[in-house]
């Protein structure tokens, strides 16, 4: 009996959502000879996830952006700053996320009948993904303490992407059974959703904070008696973030006033020198700093901001083409390009994705992600409070996520919040029925093939 398309793509795609969210925890933790093979298999499950972008690329906008990527990158890698096919082929892989996931989930989502039957599935995954969060965050904390390493299923210094996954993936499920006239009783029923954010205020992502603010914000119903509301809320939701900040102090064992605002700049912003910092960098690269050093060095994420122009003026595409793809990427098996060894501080460390776009492909890849991203977001849908109230949060987090963190980089990440963004053009009171008529539809389904067989 032939398996259909639909069935092929759908079961590939959930079977890479679970090994790369499955993979690195494993690796690090359970099973350490997996570790040696990560890059290799990395790179096969790479593969995979571009043979199905293809397969379902159909739309012709998709065509046309994932192609002027293409062209784009070409013409700044190999044809202006003269780096071999290699590299630009290798440092493709950290847009495959971007790249491939919309027409993978645009094939699905076109489709009434394909949507459903996803939507079905899809969302049992990702709250059974949600909740294994939770032991493996706990774990981390105990074993490392409340650091990078918390990055929950995904691994060690993913810390990042699990809460923002989190947080992304509770409030959709949430929304879906949300009664916005009865705050306090949904906030009730669905309390499963609220106890498994927590396992976030486990690591040091302090973007958490926000997130948790905003969770709460956009689930309240924004109409006439809104003040009134807020005057209820606000008291509550004050003891509510007392405790988390409590809870989060507790467990980082933190001495830093996190809630003064030149703690921020001092750490995110700029170094009291900032001179003095590019200048060890410097010494650094230069070897001038012997083995028994015992410091290291990591720009903040926002002086990075606004070293990018700088110092990829300094490369042969400048600051219009940039220094061409691999640059963050490469240490395992390849070379490190002239560019990143003379730079090697900038490109190590926290970097941005923002940073890893400008620096590679200067000021035309910032020309394409704004293309992308309104391709990404301008569509046609209901003018439900729920799709809006998903969407604002999604918007906030690929802003976020662009310029704060790397998450982007990453196919796994790029696959749930895809998802979730599709879901967000069909989210619409006929949403929990979609599930219900796939369910009937799917049951049906697999009689006929029974009786077929």
């Amino acid at each position: 009996m032939l398996i259909s398309k639909e069935k092929i793509i759908r079961r590939i795609l959930l079977a890479l959502f679970w090994i790369w969210g499955l993979y690195g925890f494993v690796s690090d933790e359970i099973l350490p000879v997996l570790a040696d093979m990560r890059s290799i298999l990395y790179l096969l499950f790479d593969v995979a996830f571009v043979a199905l972008g293809i397969a379902t690329l159909k739309n012709k906008k998709d065509v046309v952006l994932i192609s002027a990527f293409v062209v784009i990158s070409f013409i700044s890698t190999i044809m202006v700053n003269k780096l071999g096919i290699v590299n630009w082929l290798n440092g493709m892989r950290d847009f495959f996320g971007l790249l491939f996931a919309l027409p993978i989930f645009r094939y699905f989502f076109e489709d009434d009948g394909r949507r459903r039957r996803l939507i079905c599935v899809f969302d049992k995954h990702l709250f059974v993904f949600l909740i294994l969060q939770a032991p493996c965050l706990i774990y981390q904390f105990v074993k490392y303490g409340a650091n990078d390493h918390g990055g929950g299923s995904f691994g060690n210094f993913m810390s990042g992407v699990v809460s923002t996954v989190i947080y992304a993936t509770s409030f959709y499920l949430i929304l879906k059974k949300w009664d916005r006239d009865n705050y306090f009783k949904s906030l009730k029923n669905n309390i499963v959703y609220i106890l498994l954010l927590f396992p976030t205020f486990l690591n040091e992502t302090k973007i958490s904070f926000i997130y948790f603010a905003l969770y709460f914000f956009l689930l309240l119903k924004f109409d006439r008696k809104l003040i009134m509301r807020l005057a209820i809320a606000v008291p509550v939701f004050a003891i509510g973030m007392y405790f988390v900040y409590t809870a989060y102090m507790s467990s980082s064992q933190s001495e830093a006033d996190i809630t003064d605002l030149s703690y921020y700049l001092d750490e995110y912003l700029m170094t009291d020198d900032t001179d003095h910092l590019i200048e060890l960098a410097e010494m650094l690269d230069e070897g001038e700093f012997g083995d028994d050093d015992d410091w290291t060095i990591d720009v903040p994420r926002f002086s990075r901001l606004f070293l990018m122009p700088f110092i990829t003026a300094d490369s042969d595409g400048g600051i219009v083409f940039g220094a061409g793809l691999s640059q963050f990427k490469g240490k395992s098996f390849l070379k490190q390009t002239k560019f990143a060894t003379e730079y090697e501080w900038f490109v190590n460390g926290t970097v941005l994705f923002s940073q890893i776009l400008f620096v590679q492909l200067g000021l035309i890849g910032v020309v394409w992600i704004m293309f992308y991203f309104y391709a990404l977001f301008s569509f046609k849908t209901p003018t439900t409070h729920k799709n809006i109230y998903l969407l604002l949060l999604l918007g906030f987090i690929y802003a976020v996520t662009f310029i704060y963190l790397q998450s982007l980089r990453f196919a796994s990440f790029c696959t749930i919040v895809t998802y979730l963004l599709f879901c967000a053009r069909t989210f619409h009171s006929a949403h929990n029925a979609d599930n219900k008529v796939a369910e009937v539809s799917d049951t049906a389904s697999n009689k006929l093939n029974h009786f077929e067989k």
